[in-house]
């Protein structure tokens, strides 16, 4: 599948599009549990969809851009199509609190709603355009601090805890699995520019 990373809006819509399909399932296949489902299951799409933002560039570096250069070209097309769908997620993860009676500080008090208005930098300065009015350091930090956060909240959420209800054994795993073998791979990569470093 090609990301439409080249047409920044056109990456969100269909992770808006993803979302709104996957809220649409659940409603035609629950009921009373269809907003805790959809609230889950667009959190999980968009930790699939992280994987290929957070692996393009250390398999570039350990594998070259022959075997991987596409997928790096196509990051952020898969950024902004999590970014989409994630804002969605937001949505529907502030419905479901309100309605279980969470507290104002249930939400100021909560990590994690940080780490959205920091995937909205990151969407924000993702669009060529408005990223040329920002100094071009602070742009780079912005998305190597937000993909750390961003790898954070997914294993806090996903992997120890579930704030719409706990993860099923297998799921868990599989998370814990996924996330191991990215930070693996993002560690070699490291590892590798180190020892070029050192030699050049």
């Amino acid at each position: 599948m090609v990301f439409p990373y080249k047409h920044p809006w056109k990456a969100v819509g269909l992770g808006v599009a993803i979302a709104f399909a996957t809220i649409a399932v659940t409603q035609l296949l629950l009921d009373e549990t269809a907003l805790q489902m959809a609230t889950r299951w667009t959190g999980r799409i968009s930790a699939m969809l992280f994987i290929p933002v957070l692996l393009a560039r250390p398999l570039v570096d350990l594998f070259g851009a022959k075997r991987f250069g596409s997928l790096l070209r196509q990051r952020a097309g898969f950024g902004l199509t999590l970014a989409g769908n994630h804002h969605v997620h937001m949505i529907l993860l502030t419905v479901y609190l309100i309605g279980e009676g969470a507290a104002a500080s249930d939400f100021y008090l909560n990590p994690g709603l940080y780490i959205y208005f920091v995937l909205v930098g990151m969407n924000v300065t993702s669009f060529p355009k408005l990223a040329k009015t920002l100094p071009r350091i602070f742009v780079k930090w912005l998305h190597i601090v937000g993909i750390y956060a961003l790898a954070a909240a997914f294993f806090t959420t996903l992997i120890l805890s579930q704030i719409t209800g706990e993860e099923t054994g297998t799921f868990r795993l599989a998370y814990a699995i996924i996330f191991a073998l990215c930070f693996a791979l993002r560690i070699a990569a490291w590892a590798k520019r180190l020892r070029a470093g050192a030699k050049a």
